[in-house]
């Protein structure tokens, strides 16, 4: 059986370990993707503009109080290969874990992609279709302008709107 000290130092190496938690009130991440109208999301969403760039925003949870022994662990599956070791481990032990998926890589997954959606051990999180925050390119989504491109910016950042 596998240590929780080398579970987590495996963990550490190969992934960014952040703290998450939900904020009452926030739309479930479930939705049925078939009851998803993306024009429809356009509409409601047409006059948002993003009201905050960078790592520390208002709204956005970066830490929990402790209760305990706790760790968060978020793992990318984007454009490389899924770690299945990884996962299987994760599993074996009961450890839950935020996966963030892109459409490409659903694409070319897509069994695997529904098994780890299937798994209640695992949130899956959206990385969009090139894996990159769509802020930054100053171009439209979904009818929603974008910003001006900022001067710096890190794949690992947000936007929030002020609603």
């Amino acid at each position: 059986m596998i240590t929780r000290r080398s579970f987590l130092s495996a963990a550490a190496v190969g992934s960014i370990a952040v703290g998450y938690a939900l904020r009452p009130g926030v739309p479930s991440a479930h939705a049925d993707p078939n009851t998803v109208d993306p024009p429809s999301v356009a509409v409601l969403n047409k006059t948002r503009v993003p009201t905050q760039w960078g790592m520390a925003l208002s709204g956005i949870a970066t830490s929990f109080a402790a209760g305990g022994r706790q760790i968060a662990l978020t793992f990318d599956a984007c454009d490389g290969a899924c770690d299945d070791a990884l996962l299987d481990t994760l599993q074996r032990n009961g450890v839950p874990a935020v996966l963030m998926l892109n459409s490409r890589w659903i694409d070319r997954n897509p069994d695997r992609a529904r098994q780890l959606a299937g798994n209640p051990l695992f949130e899956i999180g959206n990385h969009g279709t090139r894996h990159v925050p769509l802020s930054v390119t100053g171009r439209s989504v979904y009818g929603i302008a974008g910003p001006a491109r900022p001067r710096r910016w890190s794949t690992r950042c947000g936007v929030t709107t002020s609603d």
